[in-house]
């Protein structure tokens, strides 16, 4: 990352490594910016080769080159636009896949209406675009947490459906 900020901080840990009895109380840091970028960048070095250049490359949405870049934290708008775009994806297959599950095994009835509605505000929220999207999706986070016996199995459910092994066989 030194080299995308003009090797700044590469010099500058160098003045201050000639000169400790000066600068031993200074610590370096990157700006905000750069901290991002570097952040995007480790979003790309872990997730990667899990399938995220592939995701971003063949949904069309981005080029390769394009998707590499971002994945090293250089295109830094279009890395957080694409980065947010994978997130959403994830949350609609996890809420999909939540509701799949609750039909499958007629859970339906065991979940508070009040859980529904909610979930229902927060799809109408995002439909229509408002800012509430954000609290209305920590209120549904904080009733799905409070009943703690159903959401286990969901995750079990969820984990066993969403196994690389499962994905591989179904294929």
């Amino acid at each position: 990352m030194s080299n995308d900020a003009g090797q700044d901080i590469e010099i500058a840990q160098q003045v201050k490594l000639s000169k400790l009895d000066i600068f031993n109380r200074h610590i370096l840091r990157l700006g905000g910016f750069h901290s991002l970028s570097c952040f995007l960048a480790s979003i790309g070095k872990l997730w990667a080769d899990g399938g995220l250049r592939d995701l971003l490359v063949d949904s069309g949405v981005y080029a390769g080159n394009t998707a590499e870049l971002m994945l090293n934290g250089k295109e830094f708008n279009r890395a957080v636009r694409g980065f947010t775009l994978v997130f959403e994806a994830l949350q609609v297959l996890f809420i999909s896949a939540f509701i799949h599950w609750c039909r499958t095994f007629d859970y339906f009835d065991q979940i508070p209406s009040a859980f529904w509605n909610v979930l229902l505000e927060f799809h109408t929220s995002i439909c229509d675009q408002t800012d509430q999207a954000s609290d209305i999706k920590t209120r549904l986070e904080k009733m799905f947490e409070d009943h703690k016996e159903l959401r286990l199995k969901a995750v079990k459910y969820l984990g066993e459906q969403c196994t690389v092994v499962k994905m591989y066989e179904d294929s």
